[in-house]
């Protein structure tokens, strides 16, 4: 029982710890974005290599964050390991409810997910699976399953958005999906980096349209303000 409540309480504070992290993370991640927002909003807009700059430094950011990640990532199995060892039933009972939540969460259906994900699933529910190390292996296969599938339903929605933007010339539209965009981009969610292209194709999109828009709106001016008009 004291062997128990020791690694229940270093979970609780490995919890606590990474909770803290994430929250400093979100914390210097919004500064970022409204210090990039305020650029990509300034007149005139930006050229292309300014863009392609500051899309870098995203990248840089990012970076920092998806390794910081991927080193608590090992000791957060560690512990899941032992918590499935300790008491298989009750671990099965917790990933299932915990998968569920998430796909709940991220709005995805079981129907969403791979062939392969939706057996492993049906086979947790059934309690089919009892190995204390492939339970562990079922629930992160399916986890990263649910994020790949957000993921591309998230810049589905973009694409499909940013052309009906540009499509209606809609300059408030443009200006919220510039800054979904950044936050995108420069998010520690590791399963969003293979959208990563798309999404910076996209930027590039409203940026052009910004400064295009504003050439000709300058052009216009300029003939209208000139001698003889």
């Amino acid at each position: 029982a004291a062997e128990e409540k020791k690694k229940q309480d270093q979970e609780t504070k490995k919890q606590a710890e990474e909770q803290a992290k994430q929250q400093e993370l979100a914390q210097k991640r919004g500064q970022a974005i409204t210090q990039i927002t305020t650029a990509l909003s300034q007149e005139p807009p930006l050229s292309n290599h300014e863009l392609n700059r500051i899309l870098a430094d995203i990248q840089a950011r990012r970076h920092d964050k998806i390794t910081a990640q991927e080193n608590n990532q090992e000791q957060i199995n560690n512990l899941k390991k032992e918590k499935a060892i300790a008491d298989p039933h009750k671990y099965r009972q917790e990933a299932k409810t915990k998968i569920e939540q998430k796909l709940q969460n991220n709005g995805i259906k079981t129907e969403d997910l791979s062939p392969e994900n939706q057996q492993a699933l049906q086979k947790l529910k059934n309690g089919e699976i009892k190995d204390p190390n492939q339970l562990v292996e079922t629930e992160t296969k399916i986890k990263q399953n649910i994020y790949q599938v957000e993921a591309q339903k998230k810049i589905t929605d973009l694409t499909s958005r940013v052309q009906q933007a540009l499509k209606l010339k809609n300059k408030s539209h443009i200006a919220t999906l510039k800054k979904e965009l950044l936050a995108f981009l420069s998010s520690s969610n590791i399963y969003y980096a293979s959208q990563k292209q798309v999404a910076e194709n996209l930027l590039a999109q409203l940026e052009n349209y910004s400064t295009t828009n504003h050439d000709q709106n300058n052009s216009a001016t300029k003939s209208n303000n000139f001698p003889g008009k």
